[in-house]
């Protein structure tokens, strides 16, 4: 709008507003950069600006600032925009340039913090920030930021860190005296008094109560009326503290009302607020004192009674007491003198020492001085010697003038003492005092003395020796002088200590080392006592100076040997609860590191073919690195130097060593090394090692501490191979018993159906074929459980082999046929290689043919069909090496240590269709070794065949040949005879009983002992089939009741057992049995045993 009255145009004012405003903006632009430049000039921080198009940036002061933090020139920050951080630190250089790089395309905020190089040394924290300012269109303009330097802060904060630890770490030790006390201490909070904390004398106080987070008088209601709550109240109410002193108080201690008295004083705690916060309480329980203070009266009554008793009972002490008249004669004798005399009062009344038979000159010296003591009237008092019945013993006596009333003497009365023992004790005394005297001339003691008020110190010998200077040197010399002696890091505790004596006159006590001319020092320590005048005044200061060094080191290394025990002990914590050896070592390291400079350590291990050591845990070396240290072989580097010697190896001072051993390890930076071998008893498990990057060797006894650590490894990885051999062990145990439950039940389950066949079918020859198969599956388990047996046997060392000289042909020929069986079923070829010259063995002929048949039949069950068989044997240097070799499926190579194994099962293809318990490869090696040979496996891998070695000494010396037990011959014609079977398994008594029936014989049974007898008795057999395991009555003792009575004495009593052994047929014939039979019994070796009764 427009005023027409005035005088000039809207438009002209307009234009004068619009340049009124321009100046203005000008000026507030000008004033605005003004204060810019004086706040970048005042501030620490460098503050800069940066266009993106390269124009308008100001930070050429920035640069000046960077180049006086970092040493970077101006010119070398121009070289690129991204110069600057050459001098970042190499962790935070990528996050520096991908922030600056993020803001510059996003146009947000920049804001970091890195580490840039230092001019001098080290490194500096700058805090850099940035803003965009933008264009009217949104693009950015120019960054405006600032640069901080916040090394000073980051100081600050971590300075503040560690003290912030340090006051936690105080806060504990405080507690730590709270609760350690010596006398009873409580918090109690609020108005009520709630239990905050207490220490463990007040939870002793009132009997381990639970009070803390209850009031006091819910904690102790028994307390109330007895004046204490009250008192609390007052202090929590008017602030001032209270102090009792043998105050009583009646409370409950496991469940009993005791009185206690105690001194204590409630302090009340003020909060922030200036207002009563709660009460601490502290005190002494007094009882046990007041207790002794009048226990102590008690007995000082009774000592006063006593005291009067003796005196009452003086003329009957142990000590001599006597009279005598005028002439020297006895007038009264104490009955301890006529005892020692061995004399009646009336005998010795009216005598003198001649007429008592007295020696004549002690006799004599005696009435002299009773003379002596009448006419001087004074008392006399002498020693002497005198010999009784008792022996010769010391006496002091003295003659005291018995005063009439007319004042003349008219009696001596006289005492003596028996002073043997108190001589002797004189005479220990005087000894002990002379070496006491020469051991302190030979020991390190010195005594001195100081003028207080003259600054003069005195000293003997041995305190200068001590302090290594002359006696003339600190005689009189001002106390200084001595001072000076003392170790820098003691002096000032020791001058401190002395002020405050003179000060208050405490006795003076300190332990401190002083220095020696080669730099060492020795410990000694310093008692005193300040003498003062009537004024208080310190005016002497005397005392000793002992040398404790021995002492202290005694301690040192107490200490020392305590914390290697601590340490031992939470080292074997470690190993013992660790299944992990990884886990294990680390473990350890953590514990044992720390105490001896520790950096690194190494831990190898024999490999499995004990060729090499591989890598089983590390620490302390990159991890790069780690690949290239896996195996080691013997003899290799430290660690494969000691496998080699067994012997530990430390190396020292390792950066300048050239030793070509310790070149591995001193590319890791270690200066110290130490390698243990670790050895279970002769055998080599691995080696472990140690080393340092801070200290250039170790001592003996922080050599000697991980060498006892490296045998605690030792016993470590030993209890974890147990650990896994017994798991292992138990995991064969379950597999075997899983297998042996199928096994069992294969041959069962074919007999099953055949007596089925049996039962259902008439066809003869389906009979036939049945019952054929039913007894090869019966052999089969016989076989099996024989084979269990066998490897029993042998682990029990009870196998008794029948030795002889047999062709080794023979037994071949018998593995042979053995076998055939297996092979011929499985379609295999079989080549047999034998010497062409005899070949002679003192061998088993039985159990030797059962050797080679388990290797032939092994071959064709992990063959597949069709396949090849080879047994070759040749002698070699007095032995026969025979092998058995096929293409079967062969062995894994892990599994080659352990397939002579008892129960080894190795997972092979075809073996699940096999069968096989894990015990023939057992037994095979078990009766290898009987025979003194041994046997070997080999294989190249699965797929790829295996071969079987065995080594057998020959015998070239006649040797008698072995009788083999004839199985086949045809039993004789079997007579009728009557037949007593005795079994506690009904359906075994049953069958064999109907067997014999079947044959033509008149059969009884019994089922125990008992009913044997009796049975036995009423039927009268002619034979009797013994079962020797049964209840009741066992067979062998059944047997021997039979025997015992008339009619069993000609009765042939054979034994039925699954025992076979010669030791068992032993035990049976001792018991009276005729022959023994093996149980399952069959019907040929049943037929042939009868027969030859017949016979």
């Amino acid at each position: 709008m427009s005023n027409s009255n005035d005088p000039v145009p809207n438009g002209a004012m307009t234009k004068l507003s619009d340049a009124n405003d321009g100046q203005r903006h000008d000026e507030a632009l000008r004033r605005s950069e003004e204060r810019y430049r004086a706040l970048v000039e005042a501030t620490s921080q460098a503050v800069w600006s940066w266009s993106p198009e390269g124009a308008n940036g100001d930070y050429a002061q920035t640069q000046q600032w960077w180049e006086k933090i970092t040493g970077q020139t101006v010119e070398e920050q121009s070289q690129s925009h991204t110069g600057w951080l050459d001098v970042v630190h190499p962790e935070d250089r990528e996050a520096a340039a991908i922030a600056w790089s993020s803001a510059l395309s996003s146009g947000i905020k920049y804001d970091i913090e890195y580490r840039v190089r230092e001019r001098d040394k080290g490194w500096r924290h700058i805090h850099a920030r940035g803003v965009p300012i933008r264009n009217p269109d949104g693009s950015v303009r120019e960054w405006i930021g600032t640069l901080d330097d916040v090394t000073d802060r980051r100081r600050a904060e971590a300075e503040h860190q560690r003290l912030l630890r340090e006051v936690e770490a105080e806060r504990g030790r405080l507690a730590d005296v709270f609760q350690h006390a010596p006398s009873f201490t409580c918090v109690l909070r609020g108005p009520t008094h709630v239990f905050e904390r207490a220490n463990e004398r007040y939870f002793e106080l009132v009997g381990h109560r639970d009070i803390i987070g209850k009031a006091v008088r819910d904690a102790f209601p028994e307390v109330e009326g007895q004046g204490f709550f009250e008192i609390l109240d007052q202090v929590y109410r008017t602030g001032e503290s209270f102090v009792g002193t043998d105050a009583r108080i009646q409370i409950r201690i496991d469940g009993i009302l005791q009185e206690r008295f105690l001194d204590f004083v409630y302090q009340p705690l003020w909060g922030v607020d200036a207002t009563v916060s709660g009460i601490i309480v502290q005190g002494i329980d007094l009882t046990e004192r007041r207790r002794a203070k009048e226990s102590l009266s008690r007995v000082t009554a009774e000592s006063e009674r006593q005291r009067r008793m003796f005196e009452t009972t003086l003329s009957n002490t142990a000590d001599f007491v006597y009279l005598f008249d005028l002439d020297g004669r006895f007038t009264y004798v104490n009955k301890a003198l006529l005892d020692l005399w061995r004399k009646e009062l009336s005998q010795a009344v009216g005598r003198t020492f001649f007429e008592l038979d007295y020696p004549h000159e002690l006799a004599s010296r005696l009435q002299r001085q009773i003379r002596e003591v009448i006419d001087t009237r004074q008392p006399l008092r002498d020693e002497t010697p005198y010999t009784s019945a008792d022996g010769t013993r010391a006496y002091e006596y003295i003659f005291v003038p018995v005063f009439g009333s007319d004042g003349s003497v008219e009696a001596v009365a006289g005492s003596t003492r028996d002073i043997t023992d108190r001589r002797q004790v004189e005479i220990e005394l005087r000894d002990i005092r002379s070496r006491m005297e020469a051991a302190l001339a030979a020991s390190a003691i010195g005594t001195w003395a100081w003028d207080v008020p003259a600054d003069r110190f005195h000293a003997d010998a041995s305190l200068a020796r001590l302090f290594s200077l002359k006696p003339e040197d600190i005689s009189g010399a001002p106390l200084s002088r001595i001072v000076d002696s003392i170790h820098p890091d003691d002096r000032d505790r020791v001058v401190a200590l002395v002020t405050q004596v003179i000060e208050d006159g405490s006795h003076y006590e300190a332990d401190y080392r002083v220095v020696q001319p080669d730099g060492s020092w020795r410990w000694v320590n310093a008692r005193g006592q300040v003498e003062r005048d009537e004024a208080g005044r310190a005016l002497r200061f005397p005392g000793v100076v002992i040398d404790v060094t021995e002492r202290k080191h005694a301690e040192a290394d107490l200490r020392k040997q305590t914390e290697r025990m601590r340490l031992l002990w939470e080292a074997a914590a470690v190993l013992l609860t660790t299944e992990e050896p990884d886990a294990m070592m680390r473990g350890l390291f953590a514990k044992v590191a720390p105490h001896f400079g520790l950096d690194t350590y190494f831990n190898f291990m024999v490999d499995d073919a004990q060729e090499a050591l591989r890598l089983e845990s590390c620490f302390g070396i990159p991890a790069q690195t780690v690949d290239s240290i896996r195996r080691l072989e013997f003899g290799q580097a430290v660690c494969g130097a000691v496998a080699m010697s067994r012997e530990p190896i430390t190396a020292a001072h390792i950066q300048q060593s050239d030793d070509p051993r310790v070149q591995l390890v001193k590319g890791f930076g270690i200066r110290s090394y130490t390698c243990n071998p670790l050895l279970a008893g002769n055998h080599l498990l691995g080696t472990l090692s140690f080393a340092s990057r801070t200290r250039d060797a170790f001592d003996p006894d922080a050599e000697e501490f991980l060498r006892t650590i490296c045998r605690y490894v030792t016993v470590a990885y030993e209890r974890l191979r147990l650990v896994r051999e017994l798991r292992d062990s138990d995991r064969k145990k379950d597999d075997f018993i899983a297998l042996l439950a199928h096994e069992l039940r294969n041959p069962l389950a074919p007999i099953r159906n055949g007596l089925q066949v049996v039962r259902l079918s008439e066809d003869r020859g389906v009979r036939e074929r049945s019952q054929a198969m039913m007894a090869r599956q019966l052999t089969h388990m016989v076989r099996l459980i024989d084979d269990l047996l066998d490897v029993s046997r042998i682990s029990r060392n009870k196998m008794e082999l029948r030795r002889g000289r047999i062709p080794l042909a023979d037994v071949i020929s018998s593995a042979v046929e053995t076998a055939r069986p297996a092979v011929d079923e499985a379609e295999h070829k079989l080549a047999v290689s034998l010497p062409a010259h005899p070949v002679f063995l003192n061998a088993d002929l039985t159990r030797l043919s059962q050797v080679f048949s388990n290797l032939l039949t092994n071959s064709a069950k992990y063959t597949q069909r069709g396949g090849e068989i080879w047994l070759s044997a040749q002698t070699s240097e007095g032995v026969i090496i025979v092998s058995v070799r096929d293409n079967g499926i062969g062995i894994p190579r892990e599994s080659l240590p352990h397939i002579f194994d008892m129960f080894s099962q190795v997972d092979r293809s075809i073996e699940r269709s096999t069968g096989g318990l894990g015990i023939g490869l057992a037994l095979v090696k078990g009766l290898v070794e009987m025979h003194d040979g041994t046997v070997t496996a080999r294989s190249e891998g699965p797929g790829l065949g295996s071969e079987f070695i065995v080594t057998l000494p020959v015998h070239g010396a006649k040797l008698e040949a072995a009788v083999p037990e004839v199985e086949g011959s045809p039993p004789a014609a079997v007579v009728k005879r009557r037949i007593l079977v005795v079994d506690d398994n009904s359906d075994g008594a049953e069958s064999l009983a109907m067997m014999l029936d079947l044959i033509g014989n008149e059969v009884a049974k019994a089922h125990d002992g008992i009913e044997a007898v009796d049975r036995a008795e009423r039927f009268r057999p002619e034979i009797i089939l013994m079962d020797v395991g049964m209840p009741q009555l066992n067979g062998l003792d059944a047997t021997k009741r039979i025997r015992e009575q008339p009619w069993g004495r000609g009765v042939i009593i054979i034994a039925l057992t699954g025992w076979g052994q010669e030791s068992d047929r032993e035990r049976t014939r001792e018991a009276g049995c005729d022959g023994h039979l093996v149980k399952p019994v069959s019907l040929p070796d049943l037929e042939r045993l009868l027969a030859g009764m017949n016979r």
